[in-house]
C-alpha cells in the first residue's frame, strides 16, 4: 500500500493511492513481478481531489511501513524569462528600474522577484505585469548597482534575467579648507559628503597676476580661461580628501575648487572656493622654559623659508627687542630673570629676494623657578617630618633661594607611586605644612616641588619617607580559656594591617620573669593568638605592645583579666598539658612541662568516641626502678574519667643533653619506654625509637597510665616470654599485641590451628615485638586461636593466642 500524509495542512490531509498499483488507470503495471521493488502510480487529476501542498509518503506491506519521503504537488513553474532591466539614474541615492514580461506567457506567473545582483540579496516582490517598474532608494552617493529579475508562482520561480551596471550621481564635495601655505606649497583639505570610498576628485586652481591682492583678484577669479589650470584631473584617479600643491610662486595669491564624479564619468558641480597667498607663515609656536635663566622657543617649519627672526615683545610690541635670527625652527633665549614673566615674535624669511612672512606672537611664559631643597638639623642630617603623632605629622623644606612670593606643591602619598587616589597636595608660600587626619603606622611619601608663573613645576624634591605612630592595642582580653591554652584578642585601635605586634606572658610577675612568645620580629600583624601548649590549673599574664614600620614601640596593655587555666581531668595535678580528643580528626597535645620536658601526644580520630579531656603531667615515683642521671624520665597521662583510647596513640619525650650523655646514647639499643601497671606492679615494655639528634623518645600506647624509660635487655631463652594482652579483643581498644621477654632478633610466626601461616616478624636488640593483629596483606585476622611459633638462639617455642573481634 501507498499513502500520501499533507505536511502544511492542520487536518492532516491524507491519501491512499494503493487502489492506483493495480490496472484499474491505465494498466501501468501489467509486469507484476516487478512490483515488489516498483511501482508506477497515477495520483488523482481530478480538480481538488489531491490539494497542492507539501506531503510525505510511505510505503506499507505487510504492516510495516518504510521512512516517509517528502513530495511536492502543485502546479509547474513559470517558464519565459523577463526582459533585461534597464535603469535611470534619479540622483545621488535612487535609481528607477524597468522592464517587460518578455517571453513568459500572459497571465503566467503570480509576480515578480527582485534581487540585487551585486551580492544576490533579496530586495522585493511585485505583481506580474506586462510592464514593470521599481525605485531602488536609500543609496550613498557614487554606489554601484545592478538588478535581476526573475517571475514565480507557488510551484516555484523562473530564470534570472540580469542588468547592467549603475552608478548613483556622487555628491558635490564640501567644506574645502587651505589647511597650510608657505612660500612654495598650500595643502588643502575637503569633506567627502558621504561619496563612497573610491569616488574621484579634480582640484582646479587660478593664480591672480602679480601684484594682485587677495580682493582684487577675487573679483575675476575663474573669469579667465587663461589663469585657470588643473592640477589634479579625474583622469589621475586621484580619490583622496586631501593634498598639497608645490611649486608655487612666492609672495602671489591663489584660489581653488574641487568637485567630484561618479562611476559612469558624471561630474558634480564645483565645491566652495577657498584662496591662500604664498607667503611664509609660522605656526604653533610655544615656549618651554627650561631653567630658572634660559626659554627656549620653537615653532613648525615654514617650507621654503631661508631664515626666522625673533624678537623680544615682553614689554609690547613697539618695545620690540631684537634677539637673533635662525636658519633653524628654534631658538634659546637666555640670560633671562628667575621666574620673570617673557613672550616672543617671529617671522620666516627669503633672502633672495627678501621676503618676510607675517609675524607669530607667543603667548607669555614664565622661567623656571628653583628646586626646593631638603631641610637639616644642626648636625647636617635631613629633618623634613617634625611633630609626628598616631595622626599627624608636619613637612618641612628650604626655598633655596625662591622668592618669597613662589608657590610650593607639597604631595603626601602612602605610595611612592604618588598614584591620585593615595596623594594629598596642598600649595602654599611658606615653607611648612601640617597634615592630619593620618591612620596610625601608615608610611607616607613626600616631595615637594616649586611653581613658576606659569604653574610649570621644579624636579621634585625627595623629602623622604616617614611612619607615623602606631597607636597602643585596647581591651586585650583572655577570650577563650580551656586546659593548656589561651585565646588573646585585642582591638587593633585603627592601626594599618601592616602594624606589628609582640605579646608577652608571664605566670609570675612582668618584673620577675617574661616570656615573648611573639616577638617583633616575627611580623605578627593578627588581633588574636591562641597561646597552646600552657599549663593546666595556672595563672598567666599577658600584654601586647604594637610598633610601626620604624620601630617605634607603644605602651604595653596587659590583659584583663589574667587568664587562670582550666584544671586537667581526674587526678591530673596542676602543671599539667592538657588537651581534648577529637572522635572526627587527629589531636595532637604538645607543650613544655615545668622540668623542661617537651611532650607531644598524637591522638588520632575515632581513639575515643567523644570529646575527651586529657592531660600529661610530670611524674616522679620511678615505678620502674631506673633512674638518667639520678632521676628518672617519667610521665604520667590523665582522662576524664579514666577513659583508655580504642586506637592506639603516639607519645613523645624530650630528653637533654645530660640525660643523653648520662645513659640515653650509650644504651639507646635497650632502652625502651615502659607502661607502669599498678595493678600487677609491672612495667610493660612498648614499641619504642630514640632519635639521638633530636633527642626525642616515641612510643605507641593503648593504655593510659605512668611511663618510664627504663632498660631492657634481650632474654637468653625462652622462658619468661610474656605475651599481652591474651586474648587480644582487637575492636575494644587494645591495638596491638605486645611479645617481650625473648631473645635479640627471635623469629615469630602466628599460624591458625589448621597451620596456615598468618604472620610473621623479628624481635628488636630488646626482644621485644609488636602485633597489630594483621595478617601478611594488612587486613584484620578473624576471631580464633592462633598458634605463635618463636625460635630464637635460646631454643624454640609454641604458645598459644586468643583472638577475638
Amino acid at each position: 500500500r501507498v499513502y500520501m500524509n499533507q505536511i502544511d495542512n492542520p487536518s492532516g490531509f491524507m491519501i491512499d493511492l494503493s487502489t492506483r498499483i493495480y490496472s484499474l488507470y491505465g494498466g501501468q503495471n501489467t509486469d507484476w513481478e516487478k512490483v515488489a521493488s516498483s511501482i508506477t502510480i497515477i495520483t488523482p487529476a481530478a480538480p481538488g481531489e489531491m490539494p497542492y501542498g507539501w506531503y510525505t509518503m510511505r510505503v506499507a506491506a505487510n504492516g510495516m511501513f518504510s521512512a516517509g519521503i517528502p513530495v511536492q504537488v502543485t502546479i509547474p513553474r513559470p517558464v519565459g524569462t523577463p526582459t533585461v532591466p534597464t535603469g535611470v539614474v534619479l540622483g545621488v541615492s535612487s535609481i528607477t528600474w524597468s522592464w517587460g514580461r518578455g517571453t513568459i506567457p500572459s497571465g503566467g506567473a503570480d509576480g515578480y522577484n527582485i534581487y540585487a545582483s551585486s551580492n544576490d540579496v533579496f530586495v522585493a516582490t511585485m505583481a506580474f505585469t506586462d510592464s514593470a517598474t521599481h525605485t531602488q532608494t536609500g543609496m550613498l552617493p557614487n554606489t554601484q548597482a545592478s538588478l535581476m529579475v526573475n517571475s514565480y508562482n507557488i510551484g516555484g520561480t523562473g530564470p534570472l534575467s540580469r542588468s547592467a551596471t549603475y552608478y548613483t550621481l556622487a555628491s558635490s564635495p564640501t567644506a574645502l579648507t587651505v589647511t597650510g601655505s608657505s612660500f612654495e606649497t598650500a595643502t588643502l583639505g575637503w569633506g567627502n559628503n558621504s561619496n563612497t570610498a573610491g569616488t574621484l576628485y579634480e582640484l582646479s586652481m587660478y593664480t591672480c597676476a602679480p601684484g594682485d591682492s587677495l580682493g582684487n583678484c577675487g573679483l575675476t577669479n575663474f573669469s579667465d580661461p587663461v589663469r585657470i589650470s588643473t592640477p589634479i584631473s579625474f583622469a589621475v584617479n586621484f580619490a583622496s580628501t586631501e593634498t598639497a600643491i608645490n611649486q608655487l610662486t612666492p609672495n602671489l595669491g591663489y584660489f581653488f575648487r574641487v568637485r567630484a564624479q561618479n562611476g559612469a564619468g558624471i561630474p558634480t558641480a564645483f565645491s566652495n572656493i577657498v584662496s591662500t597667498l604664498t607667503v611664509g607663515n609660522i605656526s604653533n609656536l610655544t615656549g618651554t622654559a627650561i631653567s630658572s635663566s634660559a626659554i627656549s622657543w620653537s615653532w613648525d617649519e615654514s617650507t621654503g623659508a631661508d631664515a626666522y627672526e625673533v624678537y623680544d615683545i615682553s614689554a609690547g610690541t613697539a618695545s620690540a627687542v631684537f634677539v637673533g635670527s635662525t636658519t633653524l625652527n628654534y631658538l634659546t633665549q637666555n640670560g633671562l630673570l628667575p621666574n620673570n614673566i617673557y613672550s616672543v615674535s617671529v617671522n620666516a624669511m627669503k633672502t633672495t629676494p627678501v621676503i618676510k612672512g607675517p609675524s607669530s606672537y607667543s603667548s607669555s611664559i614664565y622661567t623656571l623657578a628653583v628646586q626646593p631643597e631638603v631641610l637639616l638639623d644642626p648636625y647636617g642630617k635631613p629633618n623634613a617630618f617634625t611633630s609626628v603623632s598616631t595622626g599627624s605629622l608636619t613637612a618641612n623644606w628650604m626655598s633655596h633661594g625662591n622668592s618669597t612670593w613662589t608657590v610650593y606643591n607639597i604631595q603626601l602619598s602612602t605610595t611612592p607611586d604618588y598614584l591620585e587616589a593615595n596623594t594629598v597636595s596642598v600649595t602654599t608660600t611658606g615653607t611648612r605644612v601640617s597634615f592630619d587626619a593620618l591612620l596610625p603606622n601608615t608610611k607616607v611619601y613626600a616631595r615637594v616641588y616649586a611653581l613658576n608663573g606659569n604653574e610649570f613645576p621644579t624636579a621634585p624634591t625627595d623629602l623622604g619617607t616617614k611612619y607615623t605612630r602606631a597607636k597602643a592595642p585596647s581591651n586585650v582580653t583572655p577570650a577563650v580559656i580551656s586546659m593548656s591554652g589561651v585565646t588573646l584578642t585585642w582591638d587593633q585601635n585603627g592601626n594599618s594591617p601592616r602594624t606589628t605586634y609582640e605579646v608577652r606572658y608571664t605566670t609570675e610577675d612582668f618584673s620577675i620573669s617574661v616570656t615573648t612568645y611573639i616577638p617583633f620580629s616575627a611580623g605578627f600583624t593578627g588581633n588574636s593568638f591562641a597561646f597552646p601548649g600552657l599549663l593546666t590549673a595556672t595563672t598567666y599574664y599577658f600584654d601586647v605592645a604594637a610598633s610601626n614600620g620604624e620601630g617605634f614601640v607603644t605602651a604595653r596593655i596587659q590583659a584583663v583579666p589574667a587568664a587562670y587555666t582550666l584544671p586537667g581531668p581526674d587526678g591530673a595535678p596542676a602543671g599539667s598539658i592538657g588537651g581534648t580528643s577529637d572522635p572526627k580528626k587527629e589531636i595532637i597535645i604538645s607543650g613544655v612541662l615545668p622540668t623542661g620536658r617537651s611532650i607531644a601526644m598524637t591522638i588520632p580520630s575515632g581513639s575515643f568516641p567523644s570529646a575527651t579531656p586529657i592531660a600529661i603531667s610530670s611524674s616522679a615515683q620511678n615505678p620502674c626502678s631506673y633512674l638518667v642521671g639520678g632521676i628518672p624520665i617519667e610521665v604520667a597521662v590523665f582522662s576524664q574519667g579514666a577513659a583508655q583510647p580504642q586506637v592506639p596513640v603516639t607519645l613523645t619525650l624530650s630528653y637533654n643533653y645530660t640525660e643523653s650523655l648520662a645513659a640515653i646514647d650509650t644504651n639507646r639499643q635497650h632502652m625502651v619506654l615502659a607502661r607502669y601497671n599498678p595493678v600487677s606492679g609491672q612495667c610493660l615494655p612498648l614499641e619504642t625509637v630514640i632519635d639521638t639528634g633530636r633527642r626525642t623518645i616515641t612510643a605507641t600506647i593503648n593504655h593510659f597510665s605512668t611511663f618510664q624509660l627504663m632498660l631492657k635487655t634481650a632474654a637468653t631463652n625462652l622462658s619468661n616470654v610474656l605475651i599481652y594482652p591474651n586474648p587480644f579483643y582487637i575492636n575494644r581498644g587494645h591495638g596491638f599485641v605486645t611479645i617481650t621477654n625473648m631473645p635479640a632478633s627471635a623469629s615469630v610466626r602466628l599460624y591458625t590451628l589448621s597451620g596456615d601461616k598468618v604472620w610473621e616478624g623479628s624481635a628488636g636488640t630488646t626482644g621485644l615485638l609488636i602485633w597489630k593483629g594483621q595478617n601478611q596483606s594488612g587486613e584484620l585476622v578473624a576471631s580464633g586461636v592462633y598458634l605463635a611459633v618463636i625460635d630464637s638462639t635460646g631454643g624454640k617455642k609454641v604458645f598459644k593466642l586468643a583472638v577475638e573481634r
